[in-house]
């Protein structure tokens, strides 16, 4: 199964841009999407050594992370990255 971890800060603006288009990849592909905020859960964004530039998409599969997407990126270049994990899964 497939997961989306995104990590943002209510202080970056490329996170806000992302936030609509993360959501909307989620919808799409019905995949869960669980948010955590840089400064607010900082005990459980610490271990994944995100660093600092935001947002971060980390994408897991079968609770393994697979593929980790840094800083603002376009619908297309998300989607394609989704759609090469579900033809690799195929």
């Amino acid at each position: 199964m497939i997961k989306l971890l995104k990590i943002n800060a209510l202080w970056c603006p490329s996170c806000l841009i992302m936030n609509n288009i993360y959501t909307k990849v989620a919808n799409d592909y019905q995949l869960p999407l669980e948010t955590l905020d840089y400064d607010f859960d900082q005990e459980k964004v610490e271990p994944l050594n995100v660093g600092n530039i935001l947002p971060v998409l980390i994408i897991y599969q079968d609770d393994v992370e697979i593929k980790r997407i840094v800083g603002e990126k376009t619908h297309n270049q998300i989607i394609e990255e989704i759609e090469l994990i579900i033809n690799e899964k195929k």
